[in-house]
């Protein structure tokens, strides 16, 4: 297995993560005490570990070390890797602010379903694009014109599984019609 190291800045970082699927993101204390939660749930998302280093003058060594370990645990499947999730389930996704919230993701014949939360009246809407994506921003970076259908529900629903069953009706109803 070849090993490659990719810098970014933190602005980048979550898009680059979810690009690279990283074995391991590597930060500074000083960095990571900067906005601890952040750091977390990026790792956790991206399933990387999270290595804190005290400066960005780290022996190589040590970091080859490190990532001679995490080699031998990359080895195993990734947890979900390949498969889709179950059709009925709805997964909680990071997000990062804007005008939805408490955004999920569901699977559904060939499809990625968005379910986020509107911040101003606290409906739930839908998205759905066709492929399976597993974060919101591999979603977000699917948006290429002419290459990904995407469908857009006009309804704002009161909860999450309600807005997921009329997206899945919608995708039914789309797939029937074409076919």
């Amino acid at each position: 297995m070849r090993l490659r190291a990719k810098e970014s800045d933190v602005a980048g970082a979550a898009m680059m993560a979810a690009r690279c699927h990283p074995l391991a993101l590597v930060v500074t204390h000083d960095l990571y005490a900067f906005d601890p939660l952040v750091f977390d749930a990026l790792a956790r998302e991206v399933e990387a570990k999270l290595i804190r280093i005290a400066s960005e003058d780290v022996d190589t060594d040590d970091l080859a070390s490190m990532f001679s370990a995490l080699a031998i645990e990359a080895r195993q499947p990734r947890s979900g890797e390949g498969e889709p999730w179950h059709d009925d389930s709805l997964h909680a996704v990071q997000s990062h602010g804007g005008s939805f919230t408490d955004h999920h993701l569901a699977h559904y014949a060939g499809w990625t379903i968005l379910v986020a939360r509107d911040v101003s009246d606290g409906n739930w809407a839908a998205q759905a694009r066709l492929g399976v994506y597993r974060d919101l921003a591999s979603w977000i970076e699917g948006r290429h014109p002419g290459e990904n259908e995407q469908l857009v529900s006009g309804e704002l629903l009161r909860t999450k599984e309600e807005s997921l069953a009329a997206m899945k009706r919608q995708l039914d109803e789309t797939r029937s019609s074409d076919g």
